[in-house]
């Protein structure tokens, strides 16, 4: 697959983890018109999986290294998708340890915080995790609303999980 996308093109991360009952949880992002994974679009010549570590540890106001994320976006898998504008989209799949997950509120926001070396407004209020059977009861937004049902089958598929 070339890894150098389009100018038009995204790319995303969801995170994931499994508890011991066998329940999937992922891990979203608040903004004002909703929840959805860590994502956006790619820079000139940058590849979907620099562009999707990139994404996550910026909204995630670097709670996720970019580096952790990096080497875990290597083998993960892939779900390609068009947004509503006609952007190619591609949001990898993370398993992310069961250390990092549980359910709740991770972590909320103020408008303004320090990412990286520089001062940034940024959309994500709060990052939380969600039970994966418990999604549809939430507001979500963007590629990851309309790709839903795709996206439980395919974190089905690879982790082999039952919802609890």
């Amino acid at each position: 697959m070339n890894e150098n996308v389009q100018n038009n093109s995204g790319a995303g991360v969801l995170l994931y983890n499994v508890d011991a009952t066998g329940a999937m949880w992922v891990l979203l992002g608040r903004l004002d018109s909703g929840w959805t994974s860590f994502g956006g679009g790619c820079m000139p010549g940058e590849s979907a999986r620099d562009a999707a570590a990139r994404e996550c540890h910026e909204e995630t106001r670097g709670l996720i290294a970019r580096e952790d994320i990096g080497r875990l976006l290597v083998n993960a898998p892939s779900i390609r998708t068009t947004t509503p504008s006609g952007r190619m989209f591609t949001l990898f799949l993370v398993l992310w340890g069961r250390e990092h997950g549980g359910g709740g509120i991770v972590r909320e926001f103020g408008d303004v915080e320090t990412c990286g070396m520089e001062e940034c407004f940024l959309e994500v209020r709060e990052i939380g995790w969600h039970r994966l059977n418990e999604l549809r009861s939430l507001r979500l937004r963007g590629p990851f609303r309309r790709d839903l049902a795709r996206v439980e089958r395919r974190l089905q598929r690879e982790r082999k999980v039952r919802h609890v």
